[in-house]
């Protein structure tokens, strides 16, 4: 059974090294992600539409949808990689 789940992240958090994280994480896992903002939306499937589509926003956040059988197992992983450093010090 598919499940969805979602959750906004503040852009200007999105560092290089994050996206670069965020981007293996998706295409390792088995789910569908999918980046919404200024009314569009971006499917995960290359690195470089990736950046653009982060790197030509005009709001603040972005809306990360997952969707698959094992969707919040992928959020999960997503989450810790955008709020942990790797020094596995926890940002809020």
């Amino acid at each position: 059974m598919k499940n969805i789940v979602s959750f906004n992240f503040p852009i200007r958090d999105f560092t290089l090294e994050k996206l670069i994280d965020f981007y293996f994480i998706c295409s390792s896992s088995d789910q569908n992600v999918y980046l919404y903002k200024d009314g569009k939306t971006c499917r995960i499937r290359r690195m470089t539409e990736l950046i653009a589509f982060t790197l030509t926003s005009e709001e603040d956040c972005v809306l990360i949808v997952v969707e698959g059988e094992q969707a919040k197992r992928t959020m999960k992983h997503l989450i810790q990689s955008l709020y942990v450093n790797r020094r596995g010090i926890q940002v809020i």
